[in-house]
Formats: structure tokens, sequence, C-alpha cells
């Protein structure tokens, strides 16, 4: 269901839009020096992170669910078998319970969502004219829309969600003879959909005090599914069953505990029958691809400062449009290119303090073909030039 878009124009004379530009820039500074932090501290977390799954795999040694040994105490130890909650898990706000490790619920809600489209024209002499479409429509959301923020907040409220998404953990994983506290659970996958009966319905109407009904996968709190109307959800539920689990962890009596290594805190838990090494290589994976996620977050948000700080410069050029579109684009190359240097320099940084050894080898190799390349082309700059011998 959408309605008809509501179209808004807005000009800026040229001196608004450059004292809105001098403001980026105190923005722009910001992003740049919180992406220079983000980077920095980003390789000293990998290294840790790397260097106490090293320690892990070099102390661990394999341990019984069912038989605890002395000798282990507070060592790390590797443990497999079939984990058990101590009790079901529930959701106080619908009555579902299940016996599982982990409950997750998640909500969708059909509301109002509004969607922008903007094309802004720069005039001769620095001014900017936009024009903004504003679009209504009514749709399904995994996330709650706060209509007070619309433009056009009338006739487009959402009512206020009747439920969030929420995760529910057991409190204890018994594995064995041993324990395992709630992050446990907390992080093992939630990969087997709950099969809602009509009975789960009746207790979720019943604490909802509204029509609930079971469609398809998912408890239907609204009048009709076929018709549904702002405010209306669809709640479903995945869980974690019970089944064997594999972890690595500090052993603490009966208790499985997070080990402290030198580096950090050495604790894994996964599901399924896992060996340590297939466990630990998984993390160093895992950490990886965080680290250059993070990586490419810092380095985006130093490009984007940049931009910002160097957009008076484009702004100042509008007054004649095409040029201020010829600096726009220098601005924005310029800061990819300083960008990426600077992000770049931050890393090796980063890595003559946490990885000062790596960091010398990497510089030396670098230093070497440096001086190859320089010789090589030393060597063809004095070779002489063959003599053409033939007829005039």
């Amino acid at each position: 269901m959408s309605q008809d878009p509501l179209v808004v124009t807005t000009h800026a004379s040229w001196l608004q839009r450059l004292g809105g530009a001098l403001a980026g820039m105190a923005v722009g500074v910001i992003l740049v020096l919180g992406g220079l932090t983000l980077l920095f501290g980003n390789e000293g977390r990998a290294v840790r992170a790397a260097q106490t799954l090293d320690e892990g795999g070099r102390l661990a040694t394999s341990a019984s669910p069912d038989r605890i040994d002395p000798a282990q105490e507070g060592r790390p130890v590797h443990v497999v078998g079939l984990a058990q909650a101590a009790g079901p898990l529930s959701d106080e706000s619908t009555g579902l319970r299940i016996s599982g490790l982990r409950l997750v619920r998640k909500v969708e809600l059909y509301q109002w969502v509004e969607t922008v489209r903007t094309e802004t024209r720069t005039r001769l002499g620095g001014g900017e004219e936009t024009v903004a479409t504003y679009d209504y429509q009514l749709e399904w959301s995994s996330l709650p829309v706060d209509s007070d923020g619309f433009k056009q907040p009338q006739g487009h409220v959402n009512p206020e969600p009747i439920l969030k998404d929420q995760d529910f953990s057991t409190p204890q994983i018994r594995l064995g003879r041993r324990r395992l506290g709630p992050e446990a659970a907390a992080g093992l996958p939630a990969t087997e959909t709950v099969v809602l009966l009509a009975g789960d319905a009746q207790e979720a109407e019943r604490r909802l005090g509204r029509k609930v009904v079971v469609s398809g996968d998912a408890l239907y709190v609204g009048a009709d599914p076929a018709l549904p109307a702002a405010g209306d959800a669809r709640i479903r539920y995945a869980a974690a069953p019970w089944g064997p689990i594999s972890v690595i962890a500090g052993q603490q009596g009966a208790d499985l505990v997070p080990y402290a290594t030198r580096h950090g805190r050495l604790y894994e838990v996964r599901a399924g029958r896992l060996d340590a090494e297939t466990m630990l290589q998984d993390a160093k994976a895992a950490n990886q691809v965080l680290t250059w996620l993070v990586r490419l977050g810092g380095a985006v948000a130093i490009i984007l400062g940049l931009a910002l700080i160097l957009n008076p410069a484009k702004v100042a050029a509008d007054v004649f449009p095409p040029a201020g579109a010829i600096v726009g684009f220098g601005v924005v190359a310029l800061a990819f290119i300083f960008g990426a240097i600077l992000s770049a320099l931050t890393i090796a940084t980063a890595w003559l303090v946490v990885r000062p050894l790596l960091s010398v080898v990497v510089l030396a190799l670098g230093a070497l073909v440096a001086l190859g390349i320089w010789r090589l082309k030393a060597a063809r700059g004095t070779r002489s030039e063959p003599r053409v011998v033939g007829t005039q």
C-alpha cells in the first residue's frame, strides 16, 4: 500500500553551503582521527588474538566430559561431549517453552516506511537547489521504524512495536560432569526453526492481549494474515538444540571458564564434534576476516574524513558549476589517494609496534627490491647503444 509522494524543494545560497562545508571540516577531522585510532588499535587486537590462539593451542590438552582430572586444574582443556541445558528455555512474553541451549526471537513488523529520493542542481553563482521526493508505503520490516522522524508523519503513524528481537540463552550448559556459563550458549548458532502449534498461538494471545494465529512458521499478531494492517507482527523462533559441542577453555573444578593467556582470553565453543586444531584454525580465520573488515572500515572513515576536509574547495569553485565539478572530482581523487596512503602508513606504524621483527623483515625485503630496481635502471641507462653501419 502506498500514497502519493511528497515533493519538497529547498534552496541554499553559496554562502550557506560554504558555511556548512566549513562546519563539515570538523566532522572530517573527527572521522580521520577515529579511522587512524581504529586502524592502529586493530593491528594490536589482531596480534593479541592470534597469540592467544597460538598459546592455547600449545597448552590445551584433551579432557573427558565425564572425568575431571585434578592434574588439568587451571589449564586449558579441549572437551567434546553432549550438551544439555539445566532447564527449559522460555519466552515469557509469548509463553513459548522449548528444550534447547539457545532461543532466538525474530520479529517482523508491518509498518510505514519512508523512502527519500533527492536530486541536486548547482546554479550559477554557487547556489544549490535540492528536490526531495518522499514516498510512503506499508511493508514488512525487521527493524522498528520511528514515524515521528518522517517528513510527513500525518497519516503514516507506526504503532509501538508489540515485541522486539530477543535472545534467550540457558544460564548453564551441562557437558557430562562439566558446566559452562551463559556466554557459551550465546555463541552457539540458532539453526533449527521452532515449529509452532495452535496451543502456542493461544498462549501468546492470552499474554499479548491481541489476536494471534499460526501462519506458516510464524506467530501472526493481527486480525488477518491475508490483510495485514500497520502494527501487525510476525514472530519467528530459531533454536540451538541439545547436541554435541566442542570447547576449549580453562578447567576450574567442574566449570569450563575463559582461560587467561599472556595476551588475552581463550574461550572457544563450537557446535558439533571438532578436534582442537580445527577449532583453532577456524578461530584464526575468523580473526583474519575481522581484521580486514576493520581495516576497510578504518580506511573508509579516513577517506570520507579527508573528503569533508577538502570539500570547501569544491563548494568555493561551484560559483562556476563546471569548475566545481572538476574540483569535486579532484577532491574525491585526492581523498582516496591520500586516505589510502595514510591508512597504509598507519598500519605499517602499528606493525612496528606490535610486530617489530616482521616489520623489519618486510622493510628489508622492500629495500632490497627497490635497490634491485634502481640498479637495473642504472645499468640500462649506462648501456651503450649499438652503432648502426650502413650506406648513406
